[in-house]
């Protein structure tokens, strides 16, 4: 399954270098706004063989109060499936399910038919959750853990928070509004040179982000009109972090592509 997200920064870019350290926020339910949805690999639970697991990253940020602008994530294994039986063959809902019935039913268990959407169209209704006018909001439960990391100072653990469960809430609030800071090697990049994804859908798509250049993870800068050129010459044209994704996934397996 291939999750495209709809409102991740532009051309990949690393923020490791330019991260905004948010104060700890305290333990108990915060307001959160979805910001985003996306896939990610992870390493499989118990593995040191390098094997990989695919999983679905909900963005959250708290939208209210004086922690707004802290940012979470809830990873959940993309299955979709409600709790069920009882006794030794009872079975628990899925982390999936979870969020998805407090981000759309209203804390309820989805039903037949949304479970099928979902498994018919996945990308649709993940991208749908964020591509709408007003963003979804739930009522996250956020703790406060002791991390591996020790302060150097007093010895004691270094305290960090994780999102633990989000839940429906009927309240609304001013929407957060994301700014990506970028990284100051892309100062005085060319603002024109945007994603091309409107040429790639004939006109039924399109995207205006910015292509940036972005750092490796070898810590090699990749300029803007390189990573221009290289994806010029791989694709036929250059892409957002985004779209990139979905034509690299198109020309893999073009019985598959959207367009």
């Amino acid at each position: 399954m291939a999750i495209q997200a709809v409102q991740i920064n532009a051309g990949g870019q690393s923020a490791a270098k330019v991260k905004k350290v948010y104060p700890l926020v305290k333990l108990g339910m915060h307001p959160m706004q979805l910001m985003d949805v996306t896939e990610r690999e992870e390493n499989a639970y118990g593995k040191t063989d390098g094997t990989k697991v695919q999983k679905i990253s909900f963005w959250f940020t708290i939208c209210d109060g004086p922690f707004r602008g802290s940012r979470f994530w809830k990873n959940v294994t993309p299955t979709l499936s409600r709790a069920s039986g009882d006794g030794d063959d009872a079975k628990k809902e899925s982390n999936l399910h979870k969020v998805l019935k407090a981000l759309i039913n209203q804390g309820e268990d989805l039903s037949d038919a949304q479970i099928k959407a979902f498994q018919d169209d996945p990308v649709g209704m993940l991208n749908g959750l964020v591509d709408r006018p007003n963003p979804l909001f739930v009522e996250g439960y956020v703790t406060v853990e002791n991390g591996k990391q020790k302060d150097p100072e007093t010895g004691k653990p270094v305290k960090y928070n994780k999102l633990v469960d989000v839940n429906f809430t009927d309240e609304t609030y001013e929407p957060y509004v994301y700014t990506p800071q970028l990284d100051p090697r892309n100062d005085g990049e060319d603002e024109t040179i945007t994603c091309e994804f409107g040429q790639y859908t004939n006109g039924e798509e399109t995207c205006d982000r910015v292509i940036r250049g972005w750092e490796k993870s070898n810590g090699e800068w990749y300029s803007q009109e390189d990573w221009a050129a290289y994806q010029d010459k791989k694709y036929g044209g250059h892409y957002c972090g985004q779209h990139s994704k979905v034509v690299k996934d198109d020309l893999a397996d073009p019985e598959k592509a959207p367009f």
